[in-house]
């Protein structure tokens, strides 16, 4: 996930009782369980990649919020947050239905 989606270093590694808190050089923030699968990503300069989402989610995201960067992601039990550089933060279910848009200022 971090090769494949990230192109700066680990700079910090922490684990937790059940999870991991990685840092990266460019200030990107992961939370993931220790079996590795990701439950937030936050971007503290950096804008992320849409790729790290599933490409039926990156799609919509996209088309919806056109120009807008992918600033934090977290995954829920059945749905993601996402929030955008123009401060919309939406849920979106796993099968790419909009749930619920709110601007964030």
């Amino acid at each position: 996930f971090l090769a494949q989606n990230f192109s700066a270093q680990i700079g910090l590694v922490q684990r937790d009782k059940n999870r991991y808190d990685i840092y990266l050089s460019d200030g990107t923030e992961i939370e993931s369980y220790l079996d590795g699968t990701w439950k937030e990503v936050e971007a503290k300069i950096t804008p992320l990649n849409f790729s790290i989402l599933p490409p039926n989610i990156a799609t919509i995201l996209q088309a919806e919020y056109p120009g807008a960067s992918l600033v934090e992601v977290k995954r829920k039990m059945s749905y993601y947050k996402v929030k955008l550089s123009n401060n919309m933060e939406i849920s979106i279910d796993f099968n790419g239905m909009i749930l619920a848009r709110e601007f964030d200022d």
